[in-house]
């Protein structure tokens, strides 16, 4: 029972490994397309914004698989207006 669970555990954390290597070979690729002179900045910025937009991506597809009852909007973060953050229902699709 303990080898086999942890072969299941090496299996996803070489999943996992390779994951993030793809992804970083895709930043470098993105990065080695961009026109020279971006900022570290802008850089950051961009990556950020990827970031934010394969979150939305994964929202919706739980949203769409009524995966998501309740979402927490707003609380401080980052570049966010207001203060206390608000729960929201979420309609079954």
């Amino acid at each position: 029972m303990n080898l086999e669970r942890q072969t299941i555990l090496n299996q996803i954390a070489e999943r996992e490994a390779e994951r993030r290597g793809n992804e970083g070979l895709g930043i470098k690729m993105l990065f080695d397309q961009l026109p020279k002179g971006f900022s570290a900045e802008q850089l950051q910025g961009l990556l950020y914004a990827l970031a934010d937009k394969q979150r939305a991506d994964s929202m919706l597809k739980a949203v769409e698989r009524d995966q998501v009852k309740v979402m927490i909007m707003g609380g401080g973060a980052p570049g966010s207006v207001g203060g206390m953050p608000s729960a929201v229902a979420v309609p079954a699709p």
